[in-house]
């Protein structure tokens, strides 16, 4: 990801025909970014048939094999690995928003097995890797729109401090099936024509849907210890979450409550708002957020050296 974005790749295309019809859902925006060969799955890996592997939401198989890529990158073979994760009291924390799957199903097949419950819903989607690689500590699915997975990775954190987890998989899946969710968001104006979004520009007409799958693997620092096998390791100073609360309107930014939960991330940490030299904004790309986020941001920084803001989503 992060080599694709120095790099300049263009994720965005045309929505594919093979994924839906673009013409079902009317005007609004005809281009997004989507994963390639979505459906590619090994499920003899997991010991999973193929008929349970059709069943399967396309976030679960993913998730699958993201969770064995975190235990490859800390360990000398796969095998090793997995043998030692069973019975670890190593936790799953994902944040999801949609699961149209299960009506993909439905609607085209008609499954009614035991397999299509399964392997649809989010108690499962978040289920599957701990029971698949034997983990024992919290398990965790969660909806905070476009948070989700920042507040996993909070959550995760904290179950360190509790001495629930030892480990932790905090991850992140969005997967794109259904024209009728494009059209529902075309119609409260939230995306770009073009299918970018194009944070903190005078041209920013909403952000740009993109499919994702992601996963962190946290581990618990006890003393100066750090776990260093894997080819990257970073220290997490501290996380923090809030609301907006009563903003001007049900989906608009509050820039107090930004401002807060900075000052208070900063304070909680001791960290000097000089030492922070970029900061990664939500930036959804829109004359509403946009400017009350940036806004937020310079009253949180006032003083400081200065601080640079991005936008991961519009590099």
């Amino acid at each position: 990801m992060i080599s694709c974005c120095l790099g300049g790749v263009d994720f965005q295309v045309t929505v594919p025909v093979c994924r839906f019809d673009t013409e079902m859902y009317g005007s609004g925006t005809r281009h997004a970014t989507f994963v390639r060969n979505l459906a590619v799955f090994d499920g003899s890996i997991f010991r999973i048939s193929a008929l349970e592997a059709l069943s399967m939401d396309p976030q679960q198989r993913k998730i699958l094999g993201l969770c064995i890529r975190n235990y490859v990158a800390i360990s000398s073979s796969t095998q090793c690995a997995l043998e030692t994760a069973v019975d670890t009291s190593a936790g799953v924390f994902l944040g999801a928003m949609w699961t149209e799957y299960e009506i993909f199903l439905n609607l085209f097949y008609g499954y009614t097995h035991g397999y299509s419950a399964t392997g649809n819903g989010l108690s499962f989607l978040v289920g599957r890797p701990s029971f698949t690689f034997g983990l024992i500590g919290p398990n965790v699915v969660l909806d905070t729109a476009c948070s989700s997975s920042l507040v996993a990775v909070h959550l995760a954190t904290g179950s360190f401090d509790k001495q629930e987890s030892v480990s932790a998989h905090a991850a992140g899946t969005q997967c794109m099936l259904m024209s009728q969710t494009f059209s529902i968001l075309n119609s409260i104006h939230a995306l770009s024509h073009d299918g970018r979004c194009k944070t903190l520009d005078s041209s920013a007409d909403g952000y740009g849907r993109g499919e994702c799958f992601a996963t962190l693997y946290l581990q618990a620092i006890h003393g100066n210890h750090v776990h260093r096998n894997n080819t990257m390791c970073l220290q997490l100073r501290g996380t923090g979450i809030n609301q907006d609360g009563r903003s001007a309107s049900f989906t608009a930014p509050y820039g107090p409550s930004q401002q807060f939960l900075i000052r208070k991330v900063n304070s909680q940490n001791l960290l000097n708002p000089n030492s922070i030299k970029f900061l990664s904004s939500h930036g959804t790309g829109t004359s509403l957020g946009d400017p009350i986020e940036l806004a937020a941001v310079a009253k949180a920084y006032e003083g400081g050296t200065g601080v640079i803001i991005g936008a991961s989503k519009s590099f």
